[in-house]
């Protein structure tokens, strides 16, 4: 009978530990997590602060190069055009004489 006692008693005092240390290991894991979830946060915005003017300009670089690039295609497009028009010109003169 004192053996079955003592059984329970201890039994209890373990489940009591035990509990103790879910808990602990429960408010551990959370700070973590939360810590985690502020530093991820705080970065986060310190380089969204930093972003605009670097994606300002280099937005303007390449808009000023697709500038560029925009001109000289139709710089380069015009030859070709008043060479198509000329040639097609001179073949329904050729072929489509009346």
């Amino acid at each position: 009978m004192v053996d079955a006692a003592l059984s329970r008693k201890l039994q209890s005092v373990y489940a009591v530990g035990r509990a103790r240390w879910q808990l602990i290991i429960l408010l551990v894991a959370a700070f973590v997590l939360i810590g985690g979830g502020w530093i991820t946060v705080w970065a986060w915005s310190a380089s969204k602060e930093a972003a605009p003017r670097t994606t300002s300009d280099q937005l303007l670089e390449t808009t000023k190069g697709l500038e560029v690039t925009q001109q000289q295609a139709v710089n380069c497009s015009r030859p070709v055009t008043s060479s198509a028009v000329r040639d097609e010109t001179a073949f329904r003169a050729d072929h489509y004489a009346c």
